[in-house]
């Protein structure tokens, strides 16, 4: 699907870097609009009504985020289970990697039509340029460090969320209010992961059967298909980084104080 052609080390590095961050950095989601659900698929059926609202960011207080004040924070060790925490991530960032560098090979995706993404239930949303500058500040520097140009190329803020039922060969799929938000950038061949949680997460929260949950429902066909439809045709293979924007997670700064230390980097990073 994507080819990356990057220096191992210098990925490991970034990605070490933009995890710190991650961990380190919160910030306010912006609004997403709110609308009537209704049903949509191949044959006809009564509409799923439902919904969510979510509080919407004043300029007052995103102003002030670019005021605030970044200290350094320690990552100190807690217990011995970091060690058990590293040794178990280790290998599945190392398999992770060998798919992205294409030393591992594997099946290639099955949605290939933009327009699939519609008749599933989903519905897109965009943000403004000021919520996508708000997101992209703190990781500025590290951007510009692993060679992105902030200032080059288009940046844009999309969101798919899973809000509509839909029905497909006589099956109900239920909305699940699962969603993928990612900021993209072609130029630089950049996609930042932000906000991302699937429809098989959100159905058991919300006591949806698996059978209701859309075939295309995977965080990498949702955003493969907005990135090659943001991208033009000579540069939708040209993808250079894949960027976790905020990680939450008990064993994370366990993960990153091990991963500091086999590269001999101090256990310290800005908030």
């Amino acid at each position: 699907m994507f080819q990356f052609r990057t220096d191992r080390s210098v990925v490991i590095a970034a990605s070490v870097t933009i995890l710190l961050l991650a961990i380190s950095t919160w910030l306010p989601l912006a609004p997403i609009s709110t609308s009537t659900t209704s049903l949509r698929g191949t044959s006809a059926a009564q509409p799923y009504s439902g919904g969510d609202k979510e509080s919407s960011v004043d300029s007052s207080h995103t102003n002030s985020l670019f005021n605030s004040t970044y200290h350094s924070f320690v990552l100190t060790p807690r217990l011995a289970s970091d060690t058990k925490a590293y040794i178990t991530s280790e290998p599945k960032g190392i398999a992770f990697s060998c798919y992205l560098d294409g030393t591992k090979p594997f099946a290639p995706t099955i949605w290939k039509v933009y327009d699939d993404l519609d008749s599933w239930g989903w519905q897109r949303s965009t943000r403004n340029n000021d919520g996508i500058n708000c997101l992209l500040w703190p990781i500025s520097d590290v951007l510009q460090a692993i060679g992105v140009d902030t200032t080059a190329g288009k940046f844009e803020y999309v969101a798919w969320d899973h809000k509509v039922a839909t029905m497909h060969t006589g099956k109900y799929h239920l909305p699940t209010q699962g969603t993928y938000g990612n900021i993209y950038n072609p130029a630089q061949g950049l996609i930042v992961a932000h906000k991302n949680y699937g429809p098989r997460h959100k159905a058991k929260e919300n006591k949806i059967p698996v059978s209701n949950v859309p075939d295309l429902q995977q965080w990498s066909d949702v955003t493969f298909l907005e990135f090659a439809h943001l991208a033009p045709s000579d540069q939708i293979n040209k993808l250079r980084y894949v960027m976790r924007y905020q990680v939450q997670g008990d064993v994370t700064p366990d993960i990153v104080r091990r991963a500091l230390q086999k590269c001999n980097k101090k256990n310290t990073v800005s908030i």
